[in-house]
């Protein structure tokens, strides 16, 4: 499933790649990654899918973003830990960081366009 934002934007924090380039979110945070906040995007829902399907949805909404706008994946498989940043060097995208979730991790990719 992937959300995109409708009048706000949910928060997460974000690694030091990021810090103080963005305005601290609300009390709508749900992720945790290195303490800092940050806003994303679009949200795409991976938990439960094996890879490499979390990479391949990843791949899929980021091709329809504009670059600099954020990537929230939802996943659940231990792989996405190694296999979304790999994807995000060889790709050209910013992998920001990951922070546990209910049911998994949630992972920020900035998109480079």
């Amino acid at each position: 499933m992937i959300a995109q934002k409708e009048g706000y934007v949910k928060g997460a924090i974000v690694t030091d790649a990021w810090a103080g380039l963005q305005p601290a979110c609300g009390a709508d945070i749900d992720a945790n990654v290195k303490g800092r906040r940050m806003e994303w995007d679009v949200e795409a829902d991976c938990l439960g899918l094996l890879c490499p399907l979390p990479v391949l949805r990843a791949r899929k909404v980021l091709a329809g973003m504009a670059a600099g706008q954020v990537l929230r994946v939802l996943a659940s498989d231990a792989m996405a830990a190694i296999d979304l940043p790999h994807f995000c060097t060889t790709a050209g995208h910013a992998y920001l960081g990951a922070a546990p979730v209910v049911g998994g991790q949630a992972y920020l990719i900035r998109c480079g366009g």
